[in-house]
């Protein structure tokens, strides 16, 4: 995903997805980027349009990836969009040497089924960082 995508999609998508006290600066996340440390995917339709975003985060000193965020639009929810990007990101995730994703979920039931569906389990070492930062979500990994 190039910069000028990574602004478009901040700009639009996960501004609307996410509030702005859960969403990074996009200065915070075009600076990982640049370090290698932090990897946006976009999953477009037919058309060249984006139909999905997941942003990850590669911790140099852990053995995982962090799903810093999943958004699939609204109008493109429930047709396996969020599936896709998923299967992409362990691709990439494992490609990456890490050994698991590691995701912190929000705990309304249709997030964790969907997590669930797509093999996640609750995380067997839970990141104190991640689960400080956002006390009501349910801590979850995907062994790749």
């Amino acid at each position: 995903m190039t910069p000028p995508a990574l602004r478009g999609a901040y700009e639009t998508d996960l501004r609307e997805a996410f509030p702005p006290s859960e969403l990074k600066p996009l200065a915070d996340m075009e600076g990982m980027r640049e370090r290698g440390i932090y990897e946006p995917l976009c999953l477009t339709e037919d058309g060249g349009e984006a139909a999905g975003y997941m942003l990850l985060w590669k911790h140099p000193e852990e053995p995982y990836v962090l799903v810093d965020y999943l958004c699939v639009p609204a109008r493109l929810r429930g047709r396996g969009v969020g599936g896709t990007l998923f299967r992409m990101a362990c691709a990439h995730a494992k490609k990456a040497g890490a050994e698991k994703l590691y995701i912190s979920a929000h705990s309304a039931a249709e997030v964790m089924a969907a997590y669930w569906a797509l093999g996640c389990v609750e995380a067997e070492e839970i990141d104190p960082r991640h689960a400080a930062a956002e006390p009501c979500d349910v801590q979850l990994e995907r062994l790749l």
